[in-house]
């Protein structure tokens, strides 16, 4: 599959992706499905549910921007024809704040032993 890692735009309040054109997302969007959602997995603490719009655009300006040596490994040069740019507008997000991968393990293990809850961090919600 050929796609960038995400591209946060905190003026525009958006996340950019470089994609590829016929890639079951890219199709999805451009048949009209424009809900999305993103799994976002920190460095093991920090776990999130992004819901949002996606949609496919064209926009020179915005892929020179972007464009660099990770996205350039899966194409032939800004100028390949099959390039697509996702911007994807979040509307709604929900996020963990864990004690990381062992302690979650810790947690789920206690619970199976005491019949108690199991503490999986802080939760909560954004609106965007």
């Amino acid at each position: 599959m050929r796609a960038s890692p995400p591209y946060p735009d905190d003026k525009e309040g958006v996340i950019w992706f470089i994609t590829a054109k016929g890639t079951d997302l890219v199709k999805a969007i451009e048949a009209g499905e424009s809900e999305s959602s993103l799994i976002v997995t920190g460095n093991g603490e920090m776990h999130a549910r992004v819901e949002g719009r996606s949609e496919v655009v064209q926009d020179r300006e915005k892929l020179e921007a972007l464009w660099n040596p990770i996205a350039s490994s899966w194409f032939d040069g800004i100028d390949d024809p099959d390039i697509r740019l996702i911007r994807f507008t979040p509307d709604f997000a929900e996020v963990w704040a864990t004690k990381g991968a062992i302690g979650f393990a810790i947690q789920i293990a206690k619970a199976k032993v005491t019949d108690e809850e199991p503490d999986m961090g802080d939760h909560f919600e954004v609106r965007f």
